[in-house]
C-alpha cells in the first residue's frame, strides 16, 4: 500500500504540471475557488472521483493526467466502506496531500442513485488556483553569459540584464545562477509536501520564450595622455573598443530572430555620458555600459519596437522609459501600414513604415517618456489610435561636452548676430 502510494505522489507531480502549466506559474499567486460539481461513478468513490476531476477541471483546465492520478487514490487507502471512507476526514487528507493543495477541501451535499444505477454525488470543492500578474503575460527573455573577454563580458552581460529588467517588456530569466535554481526546484519538486504555492514560486525559472547569446571578441581600452602646450597641461582621454556578435534566438522556431555583429569605439564624450562629472572612468565598466545601452535598445527595437500611445497638446507619449531611453536623442516616427509576405515563403516581413516626421524625447519616467515634435506636422496624429505609429532612433542623446559645446556655439552665434545688427 505505502509503495503504490508513492507511485501516486509520482503521478502528482505530473497533475500539478498539467494543471497549473510552465507559462501559468511564473509570477503568480495562490487563490481558492468554491465549484459546486456532480460526480457520477459505479461507486461512491468512483463518483467523489469523477467530482473531484470536474471541480480541478472547471478552475484550472481539464487534464488525462489529473483524472487518471485521482482515480489511483484510492488504490493505496481503501479501506472497503466506500460511503463513510468517501466523506472521512482521512480521505480529505489525502486528496489535499497527493495534490499538494490543489485539492484543499470538499463536501459531499448529496448521493442518489440514477436510472441506470448509478451512484451521482453533489459535492461542494476548494480548489487552488494560480492567479496571475499583469507582469505574466510578457515574454521570456534569457541572456545566457557571453563569451570571450572574461571581465568584460561578466560587465556586459549583468549590464544587458539590468537594461532589458527595467525595459519593463520581458519577463527576463536569471540563467546564470540556473544550476543552483534548478537544483532547488529539483529538490522541492521531489518533496511531497512541498505545496503548490512553493512550486509557483519556484515557477520564475521556466523555459524562455527568446534567449539571447554572444560573443565578445577584440576589446582594448587605454588611458591616452595629451599635452597642451598653450595651457601648459596634459589631459587623460581614456579610449576602447570592442566587437560584440549577438543573436536573439526564437525558442519555438528556433529560428534566429535577430543578429548583429557590432564594433564599438569608444571616445572620451561616450565615456562622459555614463560617468559622473569629474570621476576618472573605469574603462572597461564604462564600455559594457555603452555597449549594453545600445545592444539592449537594439533587441527591444527587434520585439518591441517604441510606441507613441498618446499625443496630446503637442506633446507625444512614448509606452517606453526607463535606462534605455535617453532625454534628448531624436527618435524618427514612422507609421505603419499593412502586413507584408513573402511571395515565396509566404512568411511574415512584417509590416511596411512610412516616415512621417522626427522627435525629441524631453522627459523620461521609469515607466514611459514623453517627446515634442522636431520635424513633420502634427495633423498626422490627427486620426491617432494607439499601435498606429512606431519609433525608431536616430540620433543618441548627446554627452556632456557635447552639449556644452553646443551651448557655447549658441552664444557665440548670438553675440556675432548681435553684433552685426549693432554695426
Amino acid at each position: 500500500m505505502e509503495n503504490k502510494y508513492r507511485q501516486f505522489i509520482g503521478v502528482t507531480v505530473f497533475v500539478i504540471t498539467m494543471a497549473f502549466s510552465a507559462g501559468l506559474l511564473a509570477r503568480a499567486e495562490l487563490e481558492y475557488v468554491t465549484v459546486e460539481v456532480k460526480g457520477v461513478g459505479d461507486t461512491t468513490q468512483d463518483a467523489i472521483n469523477s467530482a473531484i476531476v470536474e471541480a480541478v477541471g472547471r478552475v484550472n483546465g481539464k487534464s488525462v493526467a489529473a483524472k487518471n492520478a485521482i482515480n489511483q487514490i484510492t488504490q493505496s487507502v481503501r479501506d472497503g466502506d466506500k460511503k463513510s471512507f468517501a466523506s472521512a476526514k482521512t480521505m480529505q487528507r489525502q486528496f489535499s496531500e497527493a495534490t499538494r493543495g490543489v485539492v484543499d477541501s470538499y463536501d459531499v451535499l448529496s448521493e442518489s442513485t440514477n436510472e441506470r444505477g448509478r451512484i451521482e454525488v453533489i459535492l461542494k470543492a476548494r480548489i487552488a488556483k494560480l492567479k496571475l500578474s499583469a507582469s505574466a503575460s510578457r515574454l521570456k527573455i534569457a541572456v545566457l553569459p557571453f563569451t570571450g573577454s572574461e571581465t568584460f563580458a561578466r560587465n556586459f552581460s549583468n549590464s544587458l540584464l539590468a537594461k532589458l529588467v527595467g525595459s519593463r517588456r520581458f519577463t527576463v530569466l536569471d540563467r546564470q545562477n540556473m544550476a543552483d535554481i534548478a537544483g532547488e526546484r529539483s529538490v522541492a519538486s521531489a518533496n511531497p509536501l512541498t505545496p503548490v504555492s512553493e512550486l509557483a514560486r519556484l515557477g520564475s525559472t521556466l523555459s524562455a520564450d527568446y534567449i539571447v547569446v554572444g560573443q565578445v571578441e577584440d576589446v582594448n581600452s587605454r588611458i591616452r595622455e595629451v599635452y597642451f602646450p598653450t595651457i601648459k597641461k596634459t589631459f587623460k582621454i581614456p579610449e576602447g573598443k570592442a566587437t560584440i556578435n549577438f543573436k536573439i534566438i526564437d525558442i519555438s522556431t528556433s529560428q534566429v530572430k535577430f543578429s548583429d555583429n557590432t564594433i564599438f569605439g569608444f571616445d572620451q564624450a561616450s565615456f562622459e555620458k555614463v560617468m559622473s562629472s569629474g570621476m576618472r572612468p573605469n574603462p572597461d565598466i564604462a564600455m559594457a555600459e555603452i555597449a549594453s545601452s545600445k545592444i539592449g535598445r537594439q533587441i527591444l527595437d527587434a520585439i518591441y519596437p517604441l510606441m507613441v500611445v498618446a499625443v496630446k497638446r503637442g506633446r507625444l507619449t512614448l509606452n517606453q522609459g526607463g535606462d534605455l531611453v535617453e532625454r534628448g536623442s531624436v527618435y524618427g516616427i514612422y507609421e505603419r501600414g499593412p502586413k507584408i509576405f513573402d511571395p515565396y515563403t509566404k512568411e511574415s516581413l512584417g509590416r511596411s513604415e512610412s516616415k512621417v516626421g522626427e522627435m525629441q524625447v524631453k522627459r523620461v519616467t521609469p515607466k514611459m517618456s514623453t517627446a515634442t515634435l522636431i520635424k513633420g506636422d502634427l495633423s498626422v496624429f490627427e486620426d491617432f489610435k494607439v499601435g498606429k505609429f512606431i519609433c525608431r532612433l536616430e540620433r543618441a542623446a548627446p554627452s556632456r561636452a557635447q552639449e556644452n559645446t553646443r551651448k557655447i556655439k549658441e552664444k557665440i552665434e548670438k553675440k556675432k548676430t548681435e553684433f552685426d545688427d549693432d554695426w
